[in-house]
């Protein structure tokens, strides 16, 4: 199965606030490979930051819309992406990583595979684990008169 597709996920995902950065070891891919199949990820790659309805996105990206509504409910459904009712009709949009797919993955099943490799391997390469900084601060605080 070719890389190509998890890569472009995961360029999309580094767009999005907090990230997903590249990782010397490209444990991100492998990560991206067991939260999508092929033609999820390519339609997650589709999507944009803000809601549309499976019209609006076979429309907009010349996809067929036949079977696009379910298609997309069911990646809602396991967390890959986001929706919600907007005047009485389902809309979808991208979902973050951290605050979104995997968040959703540690809900849904709090010991699976994707939370062990996550946190062994990616989390360790780019965000602060037990109190191990990473060279990429994830966030900043100021005193209200503006010390740190």
């Amino acid at each position: 199965m070719s890389n190509e597709v998890y890569q472009k996920v995961a360029e999309v995902l580094n767009t999005l606030p907090n990230g997903f950065p590249p990782t010397e070891s490209g444990v991100e891919i492998k990560l991206l490979k067991k939260v999508f199949e092929p033609d999820e990820a390519e339609l997650f790659c589709k999507l944009k930051l803000n809601y549309e309805t499976a019209e609006q996105i076979a429309r907009r990206s010349a996809i067929p819309a036949e079977g696009l509504s379910e298609k997309l409910e069911s990646m809602w459904g396991r967390g890959q992406i986001e929706s919600r009712e907007e005047g009485g009709k389902r809309v979808f949009r991208l979902a973050p990583w951290v605050v979104g797919i995997y968040r959703c993955y540690e809900l849904i099943d709090p010991f699976n595979h994707l939370r062990t490799v996550c946190r062994s391997r990616f989390a360790e390469e780019k965000f602060e684990i037990e109190g191990r900084p990473s060279s990429t601060p994830s966030s900043r605080v100021d005193g209200i008169d503006g010390s740190p």
